[in-house]
């Protein structure tokens, strides 16, 4: 009971507002940093010279509710007078959920995963994140009210007439978070095992590794909060990581999508690429071309054998003209074909 009184004090209450405070701000400031450091990348999808895709539109929009949600929670700490602030409360936990369901569940992680799948298993695959990804967004809708504040003039700062303080966070308010881990942890292993069935190509490492970083660093934001909650120290502290969990599922989110998007991009000459800096890496439409290549290649000199006729040359030049007219998402598709019909052919072929 000390231990509990000694949370809800007015005096450690005071301390503790005073350090979420500062993780706000913190939490700004990364974002408003990262927004820069990728202000080319994203004013090049505003201009259109980047070809639109629907993937895009989720990457903006997590970007756009982020302000809205960081707007929200100035407007709790700095309201010079009583506003509504139960209704402000919902409306950060609204945000959270938009946020952290658009990093999980869409393009910009799970969308990713069943690109490194084909045939039926992507259908499965892709049906199973749909389903998780719909039961992820009903949880965090379902907990937007868990968490309950009033304004009182005892909370008065010297700018102010008054304040909120946070009265109570239901139990239940963990669950949204257990459930996002669970969701990531999903991807996770989806990602590894499609990437481990094509060999482990270039993206498919960028996947994993990003993936992880990212599974990684929102578990432990994640997990802080189930524990504060479940501990019921107090509700201020069940809310204290929660901006924490949605910058960091931003930051790792959105770098991941960009990276991707910029390894996948075909070097036409009409912009230079974070991947294309690097000698070693090649882009996905030259894979994809290769894969074709050899293809042709050998049905050119299985011919040749059996005494028929082929145009190896024309083959290869029809399948560069086609690659080089599919957008990223398509030629990753056909890169990871290319590479389910090679295992494929050496499975037979050993047998």
């Amino acid at each position: 009971m000390a231990s509990l009184s000694y949370w809800t004090s007015p005096a450690t209450l005071g301390r503790s507002f005073e350090v979420v405070k500062l993780l706000c701000f913190v939490c700004i400031g990364l974002i408003l940093c990262d927004t820069l450091h990728f202000a080319s990348f994203d004013w090049a999808l505003i201009r259109g010279d980047r070809k639109r895709r629907w993937p895009y539109i989720p990457y903006l929009l997590v970007k756009v509710v982020w302000y809205l949600y960081s707007a929200l929670n100035l407007a709790m700490i700095f309201a010079p007078t009583e506003i509504d602030y139960q209704g402000v409360m919902d409306g950060i936990e609204f945000c959270m959920g938009i946020i952290i369901v658009c990093c999980s569940s869409e393009s910009l992680l799970a969308g990713r995963t069943v690109c490194v799948y084909s045939g039926t298993t992507r259908k499965v695959v892709s049906v199973v994140l749909i389903i998780l990804g719909a039961a992820l967004m009903v949880t965090w809708m379902a907990g937007v009210l868990d968490a309950r504040v009033v304004w009182t003039a005892a909370a008065a700062q010297p700018w102010s007439t008054g304040g909120c303080i946070y009265v109570k966070v239901e139990t239940r308010y963990f669950i949204k978070y257990l459930a996002t881990i669970i969701f990531n942890f999903t991807v996770l292993i989806l990602t590894t095992v499609g990437v481990r069935r094509v060999g482990s190509p270039p993206i498919g490492v960028i996947l994993i590794n990003h993936g992880l970083i990212y599974f990684l660093i929102t578990t432990f934001a994640n997990l802080v909060i189930c524990i504060l909650t479940l501990l019921r120290i107090s509700p201020l502290m069940s809310l204290a990581g929660a901006v924490s969990s949605s910058c960091v599922s931003i930051m790792a989110a959105t770098r991941l999508y960009v990276y991707l998007a910029d390894e996948t991009r075909p070097e036409d000459g009409s912009a230079t690429t974070t991947h294309q800096l690097s000698p070693s890496v090649h882009s996905a439409p030259r894979r994809a071309i290769s894969f074709i290549r050899n293809a042709a290649m050998e049905k050119h000199g299985a011919a040749v054998l059996s005494g028929g006729a082929t145009d190896a040359d024309e083959d290869v030049e029809k399948a560069e003209r086609t690659c080089r007219g599919m957008s990223e998402e398509q030629v990753y598709e056909v890169y990871v074909g290319r590479m389910h019909q090679e295992k494929r052919g050496s499975t037979i072929r050993a047998n």
